[in-house]
């Protein structure tokens, strides 16, 4: 049942919500809170700060079990008002939460190590994720370089005739930001290959 109801409001089938009023759709729905280092919260269609919402059911779903645990970050849980209490709000675990445990349930998981939640929406097999930043710039590289697996040595070369046109549209701002997220990536990059300079290490030693 919570799984229905989630994909319910999600593909906004239903009709009106007898207590809120509201069409029964996540379509429009913000993601209202987001808390550091623990999850990001979301699901208020009605009055989009987390005190509104409702089930397919009404205002109230029953939890139905608790056998998945909040054991690892990207798993998709059940926000409620008690154990019995479930509506319509969910939230997304950054990090482990054992003390949610029998608490909330846990009713789906991330489907990929992505750092960008991606847009509420189906996405078929193939789709894209919209992960490349389409901003006008040159910019190629995605804002998290951990969402994919590319070279990210290029990443401070910069086109300067790209950064004279953000100039002269008064977008400096945004050749900084460029900037400051090349230097994240390559960061990034010069981590991933000290990593391997340790696997690489640590087989030498093995089958030596």
């Amino acid at each position: 049942k919570t799984a229905e109801n989630f994909h319910a409001l999600y593909t906004g089938e239903k009709s009106i919500g007898p207590t809120t009023g509201k069409p029964l759709r996540f379509k429009g729905c913000p993601l209202h809170g987001i808390i550091k280092k623990l999850m990001i919260q979301g699901g208020d269609f009605s009055n989009q700060n987390g005190t509104g919402g409702e089930s397919i059911c009404g205002e109230k779903l029953e939890g139905e079990n608790f056998h998945y645990k909040h054991d690892k970050e990207g798993l998709l849980s059940m926000a409620n008002a008690g154990s019995n209490i479930n509506g319509s709000q969910s939230f997304i675990i950054t990090v482990l939460t054992p003390h949610l445990d029998g608490k909330h349930v846990v009713k789906g998981e991330k489907p990929a190590k992505l750092c960008v939640i991606a847009e509420c929406r189906e996405l078929k097999e193939g789709d894209d994720w919209e992960i490349f930043p389409r901003d006008g710039s040159c910019d190629s590289h995605p804002d998290f370089p951990e969402d994919v697996d590319v070279d990210l040595k290029d990443a401070l070369e910069i086109d300067p005739s790209n950064t004279k046109a953000l100039y002269h549209r008064a977008q400096g701002w945004q050749g900084l930001k460029e900037y400051v997220q090349a230097l994240g990536r390559i960061a990034a990059s010069q981590a991933k290959d000290t990593q391997k300079d340790k696997e690489k290490a640590a087989y030498a030693k093995m089958f030596a």
